[in-house]
């Protein structure tokens, strides 16, 4: 389920970077009880928390292009995992793109 879990980060994360009115997103992991939330800061940062803790506070597109980076890696490492005509690859990739635009 980490595939779908990193196509809802990219999706929501570049939905939250391009709004004005969204002020926060929390990504939630398929089949876990993992949460990572992202919350609008001062100026152009982004307040990070996981489990409700507080990690840090970033860059929004320091942030973005970190996203892009780890979710590069993880494409090219683990999407052969999955037939070509999988629909969850097909959306991983295609919301992959999707969010290389905003860099």
């Amino acid at each position: 389920m980490l595939f779908v879990t990193v196509t809802d980060l990219l999706d929501g994360y570049r939905k939250f970077y391009l709004s004005s009115k969204i002020e926060e997103y929390t990504c939630i992991g398929a089949d876990s009880s993992f949460s990572i939330s992202f919350k609008k800061a001062n100026g152009n940062n982004i307040s990070v928390e996981a489990g409700g803790e507080f990690l840090c506070e970033v860059n929004k597109n320091l942030l973005a292009k970190s996203i892009f980076e780890a979710s590069s890696n993880f494409i090219n490492r683990y999407i052969n995992k999955l037939s070509k005509d999988d629909p969850v690859a097909e959306d991983l990739i295609t919301f992959f793109f999707r969010f290389q635009r905003i860099l």
